[in-house]
């Protein structure tokens, strides 16, 4: 699948000009702080721009073969994603403008293909203003894990979040207490317990909750999975909502905050909703689908709300 991609890639710079340019202007992985902003016109599909022909010019391979590495998404077909069938398959492609889309630990947007396209939408309200990202990797994970796979991207992640959890963890002997339990397989319980009030002591407040509630989300899912856990330790946390909506609140919505809300509301009301739990749900979705899936009844129906 790679070989043909890049070979169609190579065949389609060499055929068109605008093409060329417009892959040229990306990244190599190389020098990025010196990176130019390309002109927003570059990307408008306006036949009357240029009519490609055979330009008789190529890239030199090893800067294609660089940036084909950098900027190239490999992504699992929309019935995948949104109806759970065909998950086997998937394919690679090169989404020119979405390339120049940065990473983010508290993304504010998703993306979504069908067919040739790929569909950019908000997972979350953005303010006027606010830079566009992406999350490249899960970000529903611990900070020294998301450290390692920026890593493995070749970056280091200087998002807000990242800023407030590396100075936690160099000031609070608590956090690395509470990560040492999680490596030696302490309770879930136990462990949202402790973040919970731990938050309290550590004067954490707002949307900051949010964000220590997103880095440690693997213990919360499983506490609010498990009956005998939630009998325990059930009255002495955050609700289900509260959880999935002071996450929800930073890092956009996520096919797993929504499926947890969706069961959280079934258990709660036995398959009964209320309205305003019901728009917060169908709220989460959008974030998640865009407008795949822009009629609410669809979007009931594809929650198993119907």
């Amino acid at each position: 699948m790679w070989k043909n991609f890049v070979e169609e890639v190579t065949e389609s710079v060499r055929k068109c000009g605008r093409t060329r340019r417009l892959v040229s202007a990306l990244s190599t992985g190389q020098d990025e702080d010196n990176l130019e902003i390309p002109e927003i016109s570059l990307f408008r599909p306006d036949e009357a721009f240029e009519t490609c022909g055979d330009s008789k010019q190529s890239l030199d391979t090893e800067k294609l073969l660089s940036i084909l590495d950098v900027n190239s998404l490999v992504e699992d077909a929309v019935s995948a994603k949104v109806m759970g069938r065909n998950k086997e398959y998937y394919g690679v492609g090169l989404w020119t403008l979405a390339s120049f889309i940065n990473h983010s630990c508290i993304p504010n947007a998703r993306r979504l293909h069908v067919g040739d396209y790929a569909i950019v939408h908000a997972s979350r309200d953005i303010k006027a203003g606010e830079e566009i990202s992406f999350a490249y990797f899960d970000v529903l994970s611990p900070l020294e894990k998301r450290k390692e796979m920026a890593e493995s991207w070749g970056f280091c992640c200087g998002c807000s979040r990242c800023k407030f959890e590396s100075l936690l963890y160099v000031t609070n002997q608590e956090i690395r207490e509470l990560e040492m339990g999680l490596e030696r397989g302490v309770d879930a319980g136990h462990a949202v317990y402790m973040v919970e009030e731990g938050m309290k002591r550590w004067k954490v407040k707002g949307k900051d909750k949010g964000l220590l509630r997103a880095s440690y989300w693997g213990v919360y899912d499983e506490i609010y999975n498990s009956e005998r856990l939630m009998k325990r330790w059930g009255r002495k946390i955050p609700t289900v909502e509260v959880v999935v909506d002071s996450i929800s609140d930073v890092s956009g919505s996520d096919e797993r905050l929504l499926k947890m809300a969706v069961e959280g509301m079934v258990k709660k009301n036995g398959g009964c909703s209320n309205i305003v739990e019901m728009e917060k749900i169908l709220k989460l979705g959008k974030g998640v689908y865009g407008k795949v899936v822009s009629k609410k009844k669809a979007m009931k129906t594809l929650l198993g709300l119907e």
